[in-house]
């Protein structure tokens, strides 16, 4: 699953600009705008995820600003947070997909399912 596909159908805009380390991602409700990160390290790594937990805002709270940080985004302490990642977990991994493919390594799982391996761990954990 492909979360910039789903953005767009949203009617969402999206760009990419220069943040900060350890932020990844910007999600604007007023602008209706997702902004991204530049750095491609960390898009590569952690862009998919980081559209599908503006998504879960987006759908679920009404947060005017987020941010999403590389380094907290699995470790939310807020229940917006909390509640994002699980949208975003439950998105790109649906129970069925964690089934049916439960017997591949994380990191193969990872690579094919273009989620980090931190979020295939997390779903892991919630099944």
């Amino acid at each position: 699953i492909y979360a910039e596909k789903i953005i767009q159908e949203e009617g969402l805009s999206l760009r990419y600009e220069h943040l900060l380390p350890p932020f990844i991602a910007a999600f604007n409700r007023k602008e209706k705008m997702v902004i991204l990160t530049d750095n491609q390290e960390l898009l590569k790594k952690w862009g998919n995820f980081a559209l599908a937990h503006a998504l879960g805002h987006w759908y679920l709270h009404e947060n005017e600003i987020d941010y999403v940080s590389a380094e907290t985004v699995l470790k939310a302490t807020s229940e917006d947070d909390k509640e994002a990642n699980l949208f975003a977990g439950y998105l790109l991994l649906p129970d069925n997909l964690m089934q049916e493919w439960q017997w591949l390594p994380k990191h193969l799982f990872s690579s094919a399912f273009n989620v980090p391996t931190e979020v295939v761990a997390f779903r892991s954990n919630q099944r």
